[in-house]
C-alpha cells in the first residue's frame, strides 16, 4: 500500500504541476520567452512532485513557482 501512494503522489505532482506550469509557458509562448516558459513549467512539476512525496502538502503549490517565473517573464519583456 506503501508503493501505490508514493507512486499515485508522484502521478498527481506530475499532472498538477504540469497543470499550474501550463500558465508560465502559455505567458512565455505569448511573449516570445518560450525557454523561460518551458522552464517554469518544469520548475512546477518538480516542485509538485516535491509537495506530494517529501513535504506531504498540497500539489497545488506549484503555482508558486509558476506565478514567479510568469512575473518574471513580465519584467523581462517590458514594453515602453
Amino acid at each position: 500500500m506503501d508503493l501505490f501512494n508514493l507512486i499515485t503522489s508522484i502521478i498527481g505532482g506530475i499532472v498538477i504541476g504540469g497543470f499550474c506550469g501550463s500558465l508560465s509557458l502559455i505567458v512565455g509562448i505569448i511573449r516570445k520567452k518560450l525557454w523561460i516558459g518551458i522552464l517554469g513549467l518544469g520548475a512546477s512539476i518538480i516542485f509538485g512532485v516535491l509537495m506530494t512525496t517529501v513535504f506531504y502538502q498540497p500539489a497545488f503549490l506549484s503555482i508558486i513557482p509558476s506565478g514567479i517565473i510568469t512575473f518574471l517573464i513580465f519584467i523581462l519583456t517590458k514594453t515602453k
